[in-house]
């Protein structure tokens, strides 16, 4: 997979753990919005601060997701989705960016594409190999927003599922490995 669409998604996906804060725009805290919006420009794409104006987006049919797509379960919220029926999220106060299944209802007030060329849906999310190899190309901000990111999955590893603890510690090994190497 290629595209900015893998990009922003690593880019969202870096940032579970993270606080929500309303109007949150940075790794200090998010609102659902501010997530999306900095993870596509951290792709080098521009889409609206708001959910409202997002939504005024790319119409896409409900049935053709792809990744990075932003899914809003009503105007006022939304979701990015990872692909293989995953999507994620700053849900609201007191909740923390995550990773979840996707429901029926998130597709509710329509689904934009903020990436005309965005990879399609191959039912799974990216790799660990593709994460690495798309971080690796963003430079050294990348790499800072990675290890932003692992610190941030670290911190909400006792407070997950054994099986989903393994992934994000997988994760969290592959992103550190990456850094490591770029420093060497």
């Amino acid at each position: 997979m290629t595209g900015e669409a893998l990009k922003a998604v690593v880019f969202a996906t870096s940032q579970v753990g993270v606080p929500y804060v309303y109007g949150g725009t940075s790794p200090k805290g998010f609102d659902c919005s501010g997530l999306v919006q900095w993870a596509y420009r951290k792709a080098g794409v521009s889409i609206p601060r708001t959910s409202e104006a997002q939504l005024a987006g790319l119409p896409v049919a409900t049935g053709n997701l792809k990744v990075g797509d932003l899914l809003f379960p009503h105007p006022g919220h939304v979701v990015m989705y990872l692909g293989g029926g995953q999507v994620v999220e700053a849900p609201h106060t007191g909740a923390l960016v995550k990773i979840r299944k996707m429901t029926e209802g998130d597709r509710a007030a329509g689904v934009r594409r903020p990436d005309p060329n965005s990879p399609p849906d191959t039912g799974a999310t990216y790799t660990l190999k593709e994460s690495s190899a798309v971080l690796a190309g963003g430079g050294g901000t990348a790499l800072n927003d990675a290890l932003s990111g692992v610190q941030n999955l670290l911190k909400t590893l006792l407070s997950i599922d054994t099986w989903k603890r393994v992934a994000l510690v997988l994760l969290g090994a592959a992103l550190f490995a990456l850094a490591v190497r770029s420093l060497l």
